[in-house]
């Protein structure tokens, strides 16, 4: 639906920010539509455990590796949106330690699923 900027109090991203295809532009317009002390909440999206900045991204594209978000290129995003934000992860049980575990083992690249609190 069409809004108007600063009319928005809360904006939750659940499992979805990591398909968005131009991050930054997405929480730029996001940022947009709070309004002054809202918040938006970024939750179930899968950000890259490690540093990947070590990793050059090609021509046009971002650090992403399949569909989980690098930790240094989410951050720049929200800071670059104008947001400040805490990073809360929550306490997981064992089968997520296995499921991590399996992942890594076959070569993939560990993630977290953060809560993320981020403020206009």
């Amino acid at each position: 639906p069409p809004l108007q900027p600063g009319q928005i109090d809360l904006l939750i991203f659940n499992a979805s920010l990591h398909y968005a295809v131009d991050l930054k532009k997405c929480l730029r317009s996001a940022a947009q539509l709070l309004r002054s002390g809202g918040a938006l909440i970024i939750m179930d999206t899968p950000v890259l455990v490690g540093d990947f900045t070590a990793l050059p991204p090609t021509e046009g594209q971002s650090l992403r590796r399949g569909r989980q978000l690098p930790l240094a290129e989410l951050k720049q995003a929200l800071t670059t949106a104008g947001l400040t934000f805490e990073i809360r992860q929550p306490k997981r049980g064992w089968r997520w330690s296995i499921r991590q575990w399996r992942i890594r083992f076959f070569g993939g690249p560990g993630f977290t699923l953060p809560f993320i609190i981020a403020r206009h």
